[in-house]
């Protein structure tokens, strides 16, 4: 009796992490890492998608991407860097920045290793 007990612990026990939010580290300062080059927000906003066990547990997360930015702000040459809470993430950043523009930089300039932080929030309807 008092191992199925205990099995019947350990199952429920590893049902309810299955719904665990996990603990965001801070977001970086992309400000220092791009030593005060600011080419502000995204410039066009294409659709974000969300991985769908992070969104099933309503975690949210964030993806830090060293890119290339060329003349016209598109992104390329882009690659992780850091993330948290899950690596789950990271294909659906690279998606976003993919897609994504920046404002253009000054006239002709290319910016190489220009960090870039997509975050993923759950908005929450009240």
């Amino acid at each position: 009796m008092k191992i199925f007990i205990g099995v019947l612990f350990l199952i429920l026990l590893t049902g309810c992490t299955s719904i665990y939010i996990r603990e965001i580290r801070p977001k970086p300062d992309i400000s220092a890492l791009n030593n005060g080059v600011d080419l502000g927000s995204v410039v066009n906003s294409p659709q974000q998608l969300y991985p769908k066990k992070e969104h099933s547990r309503q975690q949210g997360g964030w993806v830090l991407l060293a890119v290339d930015v060329n003349s016209e702000g598109v992104l390329n040459n882009i690659k992780p860097i850091d993330y948290s809470p899950t690596k789950n993430f990271v294909p659906y950043a690279v998606k976003y920045a993919r897609e994504a523009k920046l404002n253009k930089p000054e006239e002709g300039e290319v910016i190489k290793n220009y960090y870039f932080l997509v975050v993923f929030e759950i908005w929450k309807h009240e």
